[in-house]
């Protein structure tokens, strides 16, 4: 094998001359070169860099990858600290293919510091294979066993945190200095004492949270100590200084402003409607919302996209009243809720103030007016009731005040319940009969007099009653109407 590596490389060597004497420009030529460069022999060692403690050992081995041609010897040489063996190593065409041991040995002092030092090889002897070849040094680190750095009873050489600052000594840019471990721009000093750990020209207390140890903390590319915005890769400057950025601030150069949300070309803070919803800001409980003004039950939520803006419980579309959360339904349809109606299914009733029974309103003439049953030939024109319960009976004809005949000139009864018979038929509330007097068919008599032309008589009943009350008062003969009161027209 070591015959024909040789005569490779003879026969390598002549083609590289032929070549350089004939075409000494050609490109042929160099490339030859080239490869005859790459099979030049080569020495080695397995290890460039040794690491051993005070009083202990450790070796490499040196290597060829061809023969040589004669005897190859060679020398390593250390510090004085430092004792090896062999003294000098041969190589000749019987042991080549072998590799070959130095140890080392580094010898115990009382400095109490670390050592390092280098081991040199020289080459001498015959060989011509190797002559114009050198050898890499290989570098030796010791750690001194008299030095304990952190007091912890391991000495430094097999302690792997040497300061005791929790931060191994592979990882130690200070390894001997409790009180740093990291130099982030190189400068010698430690980041705990470094007022400028990044070295961007701007001291830590002047950084952004978080960019003391960043040159550029947003990677914008603007430096932090012309960026005005260190974490912020989207904004570098703040012109009016207002604290927004100018890509962000809709007035760059307006301190007093920054956004405009309705775009209306006035800022927020000078605009009394921001978002151009019709709502004044200070009516508004989304005045940056122009979607929204109102937060009927408080949740957060704009009544536009709540679909129960009282938060009862009763989706917006089922509650008879979307903004009282005291009310979802009104059962007979009179506005007020079932909750606060005293009567459910009477819409002309809803509150009874005395707890009586009897509501404290009733519902007006129209509402009445199919019940009432007019006497034929009365000449009544007009029936009213009003809400506080009082009834009108308009007469518009003059009645005699001598008429005589039995029968009666006019008569009102109202379709009501008879408690007596125990139905439905009507009672005569007013007649006037005989000329001269006038009253109800039964019960307490109303006596007042007859006057010439038309005339407006007022039953006053009690404003709690309703008109089916007024009739079932009418059959009683203990309660009191009250006088009648006369009202020309």
């Amino acid at each position: 094998m070591t015959n024909v590596t040789q005569t490779a490389r003879s026969l390598l060597m002549v083609a590289v001359m032929i070549a350089s004497a004939i075409l000494p420009m050609a490109p042929e030529a160099t490339e030859l070169r080239d490869d005859a460069k790459e099979m030049r022999a080569m020495l080695s060692t397995n290890q460039i860099a040794l690491f051993i403690d005070e009083g202990d050992e450790g070796w490499y081995e040196i290597s060829l990858d061809e023969a040589p041609d004669g005897v190859l010897v060679i020398t390593p040489s250390g510090p004085s600290n430092v004792e090896i063996s062999p003294s000098y190593l041969k190589f000749t065409k019987l042991n080549w293919e072998w590799n070959q041991t130095v140890w080392v040995h580094v010898l115990e002092d009382d400095n109490g510091a670390y050592s390092m030092g280098t081991i040199t090889h020289a080459l001498s002897g015959t060989d011509a294979v190797y002559a114009n070849e050198a050898l890499a040094d290989v570098s030796i680190t010791s750690a001194d066993h008299d030095t304990d750095t952190d007091g912890d009873g391991l000495h430094d050489g097999i302690d792997d945190d040497d300061d005791g600052d929790s931060t191994l000594d592979d990882a130690d840019e200070f390894p001997l200095d409790a009180s740093e471990d990291t130099d982030t721009d190189g400068d010698g000093t430690g980041d705990n004492a470094d007022v400028d750990d990044d070295g961007d020209g701007v001291n830590d207390t002047d950084e952004e949270s978080g960019c003391d140890l960043l040159a550029d903390c947003d990677g914008d590319l603007i430096g932090d100590a012309t960026d005005d915005f260190d974490n912020d890769a989207s904004e570098d400057t703040d012109t009016d200084g207002d604290g927004v950025g100018d890509n962000a601030d809709a007035f760059p150069s307006d301190a007093n402003e920054t956004a405009d949300t309705d775009s209306d070309g006035t800022g927020d803070n000078a605009d009394a409607d921001a978002d151009g919803d019709g709502t004044n800001d200070t009516d508004d409980a989304f005045p940056l919302d122009g979607t929204e003004w109102s937060d009927n039950d408080g949740d957060g939520t704009g009544d536009n996209a709540d679909i129960d803006d009282d938060n009862d419980g009763v989706n917006d579309t089922d509650d008879a009243f979307p903004n009282d959360a005291t009310e979802d339904t009104d059962t007979d349809g009179d506005g007020t809720g079932d909750n606060a109606d005293a009567f459910v299914s009477d819409d002309c009733a809803d509150t009874d103030t005395d707890g009586d029974g009897a509501p404290d309103t009733v519902c007006a003439a129209d509402d009445f007016n199919s019940d009432w049953n007019v006497g034929s030939g009365s000449g009544i024109g007009a029936i009213t009731i009003d809400s506080t319960g009082v009834v009108t009976v308009n007469f518009a004809e003059t009645f005699d005040t001598n008429d005589t005949d039995s029968s009666c000139d006019a008569s009102i009864s109202w379709f009501g319940y008879n408690t007596a018979s125990g139905g439905w038929n009507p009672v005569m509330i007013l007649g006037l009969c005989n000329g001269n007097t006038y009253g109800p068919n039964e019960g307490t008599s109303m006596a007042a007099p007859v006057v010439s032309g038309a005339i407006a008589v007022l039953i006053q009943a009690n404003p709690t009653y309703n008109a089916q009350d007024l009739s079932r008062l009418l059959f009683s003969t203990t309660e009191d109407l009250g006088p009648a009161g006369l009202d020309a027209t």
